[in-house]
């Protein structure tokens, strides 16, 4: 058996395909979430309107918001180049 063997990906079957869809599609959706939630989380304390319209008053909560929805974000895109 050559090396070259070793090297070369294994045939896609039907169910592999599936979950690279789904893995493109969940890494897709959950990016769209997260950016969505930290605009909205980032509009609420800078405004102070909408569902976080709170933080205007308490802004430290906006910091661990934010780092929670861009890391969503970095995750997503990981699922989405993984699926690949």
């Amino acid at each position: 058996m050559s090396e070259d063997a070793n090297l070369t990906p294994p045939s896609t079957t039907g169910i592999g395909t599936f979950r690279r869809r789904l893995l493109r599609i969940h890494g897709t959706i959950l990016t769209l979430v997260a950016l969505g939630s930290a605009a909205a989380t980032t509009i609420g304390w800078m405004i102070g309107i909408g569902p976080f319209g709170f933080m205007q008053q308490n802004p430290m909560v906006w910091v661990g918001l934010i780092q929670v929805y861009l890391l969503m974000t970095m995750m997503a895109v990981l699922l989405i180049l993984g699926a690949g």
